[in-house]
């Protein structure tokens, strides 16, 4: 398989993951002309709106939208793993890290969480452990070797 092709399977993988499935299908339901459905703002919706203001840089409001979507689902690893990818951003790498951590805990069986953990982790120079989180996304996810580019093999070796 070629570069392009793998990069854009991890990507679909990725987005796919990104949205709930039932949101995801519930609006491109309520698109269709003969289907009049409103979409309860539920807490995937604030999950969806705090990943769009994370990627406008909208920090503030992002970490309100996932917020909030903790108040509707305080187990909702995914907006955990939001507010870690809001604090690794911000460079409070403490606070991803126990974000990121969460998310783990309430989804041990998430890759993508791991992966944010150890990102984490390497941040803060706990290298070790890192490396240990890495290994877990990897064996849970072969695809997410894009989450580190070129550095996808070791995290020990790279500060070797």
């Amino acid at each position: 398989m070629g570069l392009k092709s793998r990069l854009k399977t991890s990507i679909l993988t990725l987005m796919k993951r990104m949205l709930p499935p039932h949101e995801t299908l519930l609006r491109e339901l309520a698109r269709r002309p003969s289907i009049d459905i409103e979409i309860p703002k539920g807490f995937e919706s604030w999950i969806e709106q705090g990943r769009k203001h994370l990627s406008a840089r909208q920090y503030d409001q992002a970490l309100e939208a996932f917020q909030i979507a903790l108040t509707h689902n305080q187990s909702s690893a995914w907006a955990w793993h939001g507010i870690g990818d809001l604090h690794q951003l911000e460079g409070e790498h403490e606070k991803a890290l126990l974000a990121y951590s969460k998310a783990c805990s309430f989804s041990p069986n998430e890759g993508i969480h791991h992966a944010g953990r150890s990102n984490a982790l390497e941040s803060l120079g706990q290298l070790e452990e890192a490396q240990v989180s890495w290994e877990r996304a990897l064996a849970l996810d072969s695809s997410l070797t894009w989450v580190r580019g070129n550095r996808s093999e070791q995290i020990l070796g790279d500060h070797l």
